[in-house]
């Protein structure tokens, strides 16, 4: 079993209504949220799901936060794939990281992922057991601050002994 999409389900409010809310820009943003909730909801209790693939379908650093809930109660979910979503790195997805000692696989390329993300990320890899492999390929906004970021992976590295695969592709590391 593997959810590959969300479809955006378009305003819910009658027209008249969100034509003159002053949340009008957000309101699709806000709606995503609303159905992505109940989801994630059932995905905190699921026991068959073992992937889990998001690519290139929008999510941002609001969707993540009930999905990182979820994730952080799932004893069952083995894979997790989010790239090509601009996430940026809020703190529910380290958290969630930690706090779940089951993820075996977890893909974060292509998310707009910084140095501070990287640095939350390698926290979590510290106090994680069961992560195998990580993807955190062309993320160029590790490249702002590649030392220091370099630096708290080595680190969590030296700790996590679960982590067999690093995927780290187009990045610049040349001044590393």
């Amino acid at each position: 079993q593997c959810i590959t999409h969300i479809k955006p389900l378009g305003d819910t409010l009658p027209k008249d209504t969100t034509e003159t809310s002053p949340l009008k820009p957000i309101l699709p943003r806000l709606q995503c949220i609303t159905h992505i909730t109940p989801f994630c909801e059932k995905l905190a209790k699921n026991t068959t799901l073992l992937e889990l693939h998001f690519v290139r379908v929008g999510l941002d650093c609001l969707h993540i936060i009930p999905l990182a809930l979820a994730i952080s109660i799932n004893t069952h979910l083995r894979t997790l794939i989010l790239r090509g979503n601009p996430l940026g790195c809020p703190e529910e997805l380290a958290e969630a990281l930690a706090a779940n000692q089951h993820l075996e696989v977890l893909d974060l390329s292509e998310t707009l992922m910084g140095p501070e993300c990287l640095n939350r990320l390698a926290g979590a890899l510290a106090r994680t057991s069961s992560l195998r492999a990580l993807n955190i390929s062309k993320n160029k906004g590790i490249n702002s601050c590649i030392n220091q970021a370099m630096e708290s992976l080595a680190a969590a590295l030296r700790v996590n002994s679960s982590l067999t695969t690093l995927i780290f592709t187009e990045s610049d590391i040349s001044n590393w």
